[in-house]
């Protein structure tokens, strides 16, 4: 039986901090690097699995605490990610990915929140699990 669950509920840990109060929008990707290995005479494209790839996109509203976490991260080595999608209730799946600081924006507009947009990516590969008891 399906058990479907609601975003209110997700979560994300980044560089061992529960970053999740300050995140409004968490995405995964995962990306499969194809290789095309077609040869002379093939009538169609054959491809082989490659390397797998991990983009991870984080939005929230800036606030010094998350401001100080991530610059203190940027040029530095990987960090531990974990997202929850559905929360950390026991048996609900998690993502963990080691991942570096691609880029960080702290934008402001004058009629909106002050908000931050986070982009990590993969170094190594995803392990796919649940939560613990």
């Amino acid at each position: 039986m399906a058990t479907f669950g609601s975003g209110k509920d997700a979560a994300f840990s980044y560089a061992g901090t529960n970053i999740s109060a300050y995140c409004n929008n968490v995405s995964v990707s995962n990306d499969d690097k194809l290789l095309d290995i077609t040869c002379l005479g093939d009538q169609g494209v054959t491809r082989l699995s490659g390397l797998e790839d991990h983009k991870i996109s984080v939005e929230g509203f800036f606030d010094s605490t998350i401001d100080a976490l991530i610059t203190s991260k940027i040029g530095g080595t990987a960090e531990s990610c974990i997202f929850y999608p559905q929360g950390t209730a026991t048996g609900k799946r998690t993502i963990t990915v080691s991942a570096l600081i691609d880029s960080y924006e702290p934008p402001a507009k004058p009629d909106e929140a002050v908000t931050f947009k986070l982009s990590l990516a993969s170094s190594g590969t995803a392990t796919y699990g649940t939560v613990a008891a």
